[in-house]
């Protein structure tokens, strides 16, 4: 019994980092977050970076991303919308989803064509921010089990501090 749980986690592993490395063909992440990190001016350090992957599916989703801060720091928030597919909006919030009293800090839309990358400086402190990527249907993709490719893309985030 033991071998079979084995056998079983290791091929789910081995799918899981398959679809992973298949994920990210489409998308050059080194590139995006490099482009983002030529806005972490002077006195912003970098902190970190997030990815978020994207395949438009017939109905639309809702990503959301907690991001902790630290006391005493100032953040910049760089979105760098290139690779994400049109109609991706992008929300920072003082609290998660499941609050119905959060206040909307910033937004922005990958459809805006005279801009890709944005940039939000927090202006107090916040414990936690949570970044909402809500992602439009696609009711054009190809049906499952087809050869036909999806809309996919990817969006990175950069985080800076001072």
């Amino acid at each position: 019994m033991k071998k079979r749980n084995l056998f079983v986690f290791l091929f789910v592993a081995m799918l899981a980092s398959s679809a992973m490395a298949q994920s990210y063909e489409y998308c050059d992440t080194k590139t995006l977050k490099d482009s983002c990190k030529d806005y972490l001016n002077k006195p912003y350090k970098y902190d970190a970076a997030n990815i978020i992957l994207v395949t438009l599916g017939r109905k639309p989703q809702m990503k959301e991303v907690e991001l902790p801060m630290f006391m005493g720091e100032t953040y910049r928030l760089i979105f760098n919308t290139y690779a994400l597919p049109p109609g991706v909006e992008i929300h920072v919030y003082n609290k998660d989803a499941d609050h119905d009293n959060r206040k909307e800090l910033f937004s922005c839309n990958s459809s805006d064509a005279s801009k890709k990358m944005f940039m939000w400086d927090t202006d107090h402190f916040h414990s936690k921010l949570y970044v909402d990527y809500v992602i439009p249907a696609n009711h054009d993709n190809p049906p499952a089990g087809t050869d036909a490719p999806l809309i996919q893309g990817c969006g990175v985030m950069v985080i800076g501090f001072k």
